[in-house]
C-alpha cells in the first residue's frame, strides 16, 4: 500500500520514487536506444 502523505513541489513524494523507479527500469532496459519519457494527464498537469 501507498501512503500519500508527504507533498513537496507539486507531486507525492512516493509518486516521484515510483515514477524514478520506472525511469530507471527503462533505462536500464534501453539503454541508448532510450530518446524521452514523457509524462501525461492529471499527474503532469497537477
Amino acid at each position: 500500500m501507498v501512503s500519500f502523505n508527504m507533498f513537496k513541489g507539486g507531486i507525492y513524494l512516493d509518486t516521484q520514487i515510483y515514477l524514478d523507479k520506472i525511469v530507471a527500469c527503462f533505462k536500464e532496459e534501453l539503454k541508448e536506444n532510450l530518446l524521452g519519457i514523457y509524462l501525461h494527464g492529471s499527474l503532469s498537469m497537477g
